[in-house]
């Protein structure tokens, strides 16, 4: 009986990944602003500060990226040694895409207590819902800093063009 119980909260744990993994590439990326509401970088985040104190860094790259396995999604990655604008523009979308997925998964947690009506689906959607916030964080920790280096990588980029136009007589 437990176990028909746990492949059913499993079963509907991989139907909502599955939805969630369709709707994420779905999104237009012309749609996302990073620069805006709720992307933008909030005060109380501190420049990332904030996420030091929880010492992402130590914990960040143990939790599983579903980019690492499937092949079509964008690596989130930059030792693919593709310093491009275009490659840091696109892991930009693709941290805004993935927090607000995560966000709508955690929306998604009564599902498990209004599917089952058990004290056990409460607990599972309360701790499903729980298990999208370090991915939340990683996404919010991440994003500024690619913001940054794209920036960086602009500006060099302004400052070649500029220094390589001929001479106008």
């Amino acid at each position: 009986m437990i176990l028909r119980e746990i492949g059913a909260y499993l079963a509907c744990i991989a139907v909502l990944g599955l939805l969630a993994h369709v709707l994420g590439e779905s999104i237009r990326r012309e749609w996302i602003h990073f620069d805006r509401f709720p992307y933008a970088p909030y005060q109380w985040e501190n420049g990332g500060q904030f996420y030091k104190k929880l010492r992402i860094e130590a914990w960040k790259n143990a939790l599983p990226d579903k980019s690492r396995y499937v092949r079509s999604m964008v690596r989130k990655s930059l030792q693919d040694n593709d310093m491009s604008r275009e490659h840091i523009a696109s892991l930009i979308d693709e941290t805004c895409v993935a927090e607000l997925i995560h966000v709508v998964l955690i929306f998604a947690c009564p599902l498990f207590w209004l599917i089952f009506r058990t004290t056990f689906g409460l607990i599972v959607g309360i701790l499903y819902g729980l298990s999208h916030v370090p991915f939340i964080l990683i996404q919010r920790y991440n994003r500024p800093r690619l913001v940054a280096l794209y920036r960086k990588i602009m500006k060099r980029e302004a400052l070649i063009r500029e220094n390589t136009h001929p001479i106008q007589q």
